[in-house]
């Protein structure tokens, strides 16, 4: 399951989405009859403003940049995240051992803690360019340049990611 927020200010006793276009995306992003939970919470101005900008960050990604890839591959966007994830994001692989102690049984489970939901603002602009050079160059899949509020660093650190 994708994990998406999205935020809202109440005006005039109505809650009014900040981020609409990245909300449209994200619908768009859904298969018929797909569920999508809900959670409200509260938040001071400050957390609610970097949120903002974070998830204008993630909407871009996965209404704009993976909606583009997944028409030439044929791929969802689940699945084009996770080869993503796997392709850009450091090794994580840990082995998590339980011991039953009724039985001695051991079992082990490989785990691969690999998320871009983990990521620093930075790193995950970092992770958001690496995926577009890799559609540009590998695919030919281009991709328009984001709202330059959804980032943080200069169009001149872009260019030097992507070179």
């Amino acid at each position: 399951m994708r994990a998406f927020s999205c935020v809202f200010v109440k005006k005039d006793g109505k809650l009014r989405l900040l981020d609409e276009p990245g909300y449209r995306a994200f619908v768009q992003t859904l298969g018929d009859g797909e569920e999508v939970t809900c959670a409200f919470t509260d938040g001071s101005l400050d957390s609610v403003r970097s949120h903002i900008r974070s998830q204008k960050a993630n909407n871009y990604l996965w209404g704009h940049v993976y909606v583009e890839m997944a028409k030439h591959t044929g791929h969802s966007p689940d699945d084009l995240h996770d080869a993503m994830c796997e392709r850009f994001l450091p090794n994580e692989h840990k082995r998590v051992e339980f011991y039953n102690h009724m039985s001695g049984e051991q079992l082990t489970v490989e785990t691969d803690g690999r998320r871009s939901s983990k990521q620093s603002p930075t790193d995950f602009y970092d992770f958001v360019e690496q995926i577009r050079a890799f559609a540009l160059e590998f695919l030919g899949v281009e991709t328009q340049d984001p709202d330059p509020e959804y980032w943080r660093r200069s169009k001149r650190r872009r260019k030097d990611v992507a070179a």
